[in-house]
């Protein structure tokens, strides 16, 4: 072993001598709260190296990962270091071609994943679990490895039409770490927040648990709503924090209405892209004075290579502040197209030299030399130095400053894409001749990816093309928007005029509604809503690209169109343009004020005679079931109740449910009933099954979706607690405040409501909302939750099926299925689905709550099938 060796640390080493130093110490805890200490960590990462050893990996091989954020995620990261091996991340949201293509250019020999590969990939090579436990051996996994030896391939969009491949060394891997550990405290708590094939994730990791620290993994939900991850920042006592520009600011924007501010954070970091400094960014730094803000730059080739921490003073913070200075060990160079150094505070494109750069692009000797050229200032044999790409100037205080790129490469949701990636992609469909891809600004200074087309005549729509794409491409490469066109626009060398691109309108202009139709002001609406006009007039809005927050969108451009209310049970009932119209058109002739506050809404169609209700949560709309309804399999016509309460005077929950049953059976006026309920709702369904079944009628399916008559189903808490009712008596007045001193009710968020209110109603109000409506639906949600306060539930002589997440934590599933089983005097049948209490309505785990209802009823129907024939038999 040399010198250098013996001297040189590997991060899985150093995760090792933590497992040492503080065994007990929670090293990396889950979306459910599940932890496993570090002692764990190493034990099993080990258990994992030597079944890769036992399999002939060495140095340098490849092992690829293909599996969500998740305890047994980390552990195969660690694990195959431990083995020697390079990892190369696969995220899970790639089509099968994308990793298909990923596994034959890495050469990867063994694949790590809890999900189930296909065909095509078990054939490639050796597929195992990461609990794999065929063991022969019980020593630790020590291979020798060399500083220069690969740590990990991580794949980008390339220029060439396909992603490239970029390897790094344990060098370049090790440089960041030692580097990051020593730019501030060590051993903080901090959120594994980046996607999994970002270089960044490195950075999260292996910076915490080098360091003693404690990784929580965010779950998907967390990512995608703001106001949620402002809340689990908080819960968690998150210390430190990786996440782009494209994230701060919403994040930001979500303090800024009302959202629990973070007091444990420390440490924000941002990359990716370039960072801006809004009003809000800067208001939720003032808030958090003890917090700082680094803005860190770094391509995926040389990983972070500089840094810049703003000032204590966010006041004095530019608007768009400078990426910093170099980091330890990386020699920058800002060159013109000759390789000369350019004047002082003149703009040149950036090169990066040192040790922390990538080995090269795996299988690409072209690309690689292209791009990796030979360092002429440096002194050392061999040194090289990376073209970025990128043109930076330095300022007058010596700081880099981000000017632009010097290609054609662009950011989108922090990710980086080559336009010809995508190009390439479009041109592959047959129907299409040409293509460009540009960032376009929409409303709303939103910058997303838009493809222009040329299909020469063909007939190709944007829907169509979009089907196309996402079977190779990552959802982010996809364009947003599509324009088709006769022909691309040139500039006078024959290249695409992107200027005159830009010129061109992406998203329909708004219509004067008062000078057209109905029908044209309805399919102006969804076409600013959905950013596309590729639909027919009987279209479903929810087939065609239209979500629950899309649809609370529609209601309220319909609400402003009419000048009148417009109630999302309306949207609901019928999804088409026509349907919707002939509802406008009744509402002319009569007051709203008419209508009943229990109504039904058909959620799936069927021409079957059995009825499946799903009653409201909270909110007393039945929008969070749709994608539910739609899952659902079984030969039934799937029906919403919802709750429009005409006068706000204190209704019991045994009221409501009377109210409701009463509508039920003017459609349905015998049993048996098929009855379910996700949260509140799940209360209601049981006393309407109660009443039901006190009158003599047939309860056939009752289902509890995460919910319970006696207990929240999420914090465990009993339901007759009623400490949350003046959060939303607080709210309400707030409301009326606003609105008498003539201020804007943006959305509920802007009340200082709680977050978990929130996601009860179904998490279905979006920006823009009225706020007559915004009141009405905070009302219901009062009034509900006074409701089921004062409910004091009986026993259930029928059958309960209980729809219960798997995310929940052992002992609130206990303490919920203790508290159960004391009313049910049937039979409870329980069924574990994967998910929290928000995500089993959502796309993908949705389907698997269908399912398991899906199951359920054919159980059912079964049984009774078998009872007739039984019954038939003996007569």
């Amino acid at each position: 072993m040399t010198t250098e060796q013996s001297a040189f640390t590997f991060v899985h080493e150093a995760v090792r001598q933590q497992g040492t130093i503080r065994p007990n110490r929670p090293a990396v805890i889950d979306q459910s709260g599940h932890a496993i200490d570090y002692a764990q960590l190493c034990a099993r990462s080990q258990h994992l190296a030597q079944r890769l050893q036992q399999l002939d990996i060495k140095p340098d091989d490849r092992v690829a990962i293909w599996m969500d954020r998740s305890v047994d995620f980390i552990v195969s990261i660690v694990g195959v270091l431990e083995a020697g091996a390079a990892y190369v991340p696969i995220d899970t949201s790639f089509p099968e071609e994308r990793v298909l293509l990923i596994l034959e250019n890495s050469g990867a020999r063994i694949l790590i994943t809890d999900l189930e590969a296909c065909e095509k990939v078990r054939t490639k090579l050796t597929v195992i679990t990461p609990s794999c436990s065929e063991l022969n051996s019980t020593s630790e996994a020590t291979p020798r490895l060399d500083p220069d030896n690969l740590a990990y391939v991580i794949y980008t969009s390339g220029s060439t039409g396909v992603p490239k491949g970029v390897a790094m060394s344990h060098r370049g891997l090790s440089r960041l770490i030692d580097w990051q550990l020593d730019d501030g405290p060590k051993g903080l708590t901090t959120l594994q927040f980046t996607p999994v094939c970002f270089d960044v994730t490195l950075q999260e990791v292996f910076s915490t648990l080098c360091s003693g620290g404690t990784l929580v993994l965010a779950a998907e939900d967390w990512r995608r709503n703001p106001k949620l991850l402002l809340s689990e920042l908080a819960e968690k006592k998150i210390e430190r924090l990786f996440l782009p520009y494209v994230a701060l600011q919403p994040l930001a924007k979500a303090a800024e209405s009302g959202g629990a501010r973070p007091q444990t954070l420390q440490h924000v970091i941002t990359a990716g892209e370039q960072l801006i400094v809004t009003e809000a960014i800067a208001a939720f730094f003032r808030g958090a004075p003890e917090c700082r803000l680094e803005n860190q730059y770094g391509p995926t080739e040389a990983h972070l290579v500089t840094s810049f921490n703003l000032p204590v003073d966010s006041a004095a913070w530019p608007k768009v502040p400078p990426i910093g200075a170099a980091v330890t060990d990386v020699n920058l160079y800002i060159l013109d197209e000759k390789l000369d150094r350019v004047p002082a505070g003149a703009p040149g494109e950036l090169y990066v030299g040192g040790d922390g750069l990538a080995r090269c692009y795996v299988n690409a000797p072209d690309l690689t030399a292209e791009r990796f050229l030979p360092n002429p200032f440096s002194t050392t044999d061999g040194a090289r130095m990376y073209k970025t790409g990128d043109v930076v100037r330095v300022n007058d205080e010596g700081l880099l400053d981000f000017v632009g790129r010097a290609d054609q490469q662009i950011k989108v949701r922090g990710f980086r894409v080559e336009p010809a990636e995508v190009e390439l992609a479009i041109t592959n469909h047959p129907l299409v001749q040409q293509a460009a891809v540009r960032l376009q600004t929409v409303a709303d200074d939103v910058n997303v990816l838009v493809g222009y087309v040329v299909t020469g005549g063909n007939s190709l729509t944007a829907l169509d093309l979009s089907g196309y794409l996402e079977k190779s491409l990552p959802d982010y490469m996809v364009p947003s928007r599509f324009v088709f066109l006769e022909s691309l626009p040139l500039t006078s060398t024959g290249k695409v005029d992107q200027q005159k691109l830009s010129e061109l309108t992406v998203t329909p202009a708004v219509e004067d509604s008062t000078e057209i139709s109905r029908v044209e002001m309805l399919r102006s609406i969804w076409e600013r809503v959905l950013g596309h006009d590729e639909f027919e007039l009987d279209d479903d809005f929810f087939d065609i690209g239209g979500d629950s927050l899309l649809a609370t969108w529609v209601i309220t451009e319909i609400g402003n169109s009419v000048g009148r209310e417009f109630d999302l049970s309306m949207l609901l009932e019928d999804s088409t343009i026509p349907g919707i119209a002939r509802t406008l058109e009744e509402l002319e002739l009569r007051p709203i004020q008419s209508r009943q506050p229990s109504q039904v809404v058909t959620l799936r169609p069927n021409s079957s005679k059995r009825l499946l209700f799903l009653v409201h949560p909270l909110g007393g709309e039945p929008v969070p079931y749709r994608a539910l309804a739609h899952s659902i399999k079984s030969p039934v016509r799937v029906v919403g109740l919802c709750w429009r309460p005409l006068e706000t005077r204190e209704t019991s929950l045994e009221e409501m449910a009377a109210l409701h049953l009463a509508q039920m059976r003017a459609i349905q006026p015998e049993g048996p009933y098929l009855i379910a309920g996700w949260s509140f709702g799940g209360v209601l369904a049981y006393e309407i099954a109660q009443q039901i079944v006190g009158s003599g009628a047939v309860v056939e399916f009752l289902g509890l979706i995460d919910a319970n008559p006696v207990r929240d189903s999420i914090s465990g808490r009993m339901a007759s607690d009623g400490s949350l009712l003046g959060k939303f008596t607080a709210a309400l007045a707030e409301i009326d405040r606003k609105l008498a001193a003539g201020e804007t009710v943006d959305n509920l968020s802007t009340l200082q409501a709680d977050d978990y209110l929130y996601g009860l109603m179904g998490n279905s109000i979006a920006e823009g909302v009225t706020a007559k409506h915004l009141r009405q639906i905070m009302e219901v949600t009062k009034a509900s939750l006074a409701a089921v306060a004062g409910y004091r539930p009986a026993a259930y002589t029928g059958s309960i099926d209980l729809f219960q997440p798997e995310a929940a934590t052992a002992e609130i599933q206990q303490l919920l299925h203790t508290e159960l089983c004391a009313l049910a005097v049937g039979p409870l049948r329980l069924h574990s689905i994967p998910g929290d209490h928000y995500s089993i309505l959502r796309s993908p785990l949705v389907d698997n709550t269908a399912h398991a209802i899906d199951d359920a009823l054919t159980s059912i129907a079964r049984s009774l099938k078998s009872s007739t024939e039984a019954v038939a038999v003996s007569v």
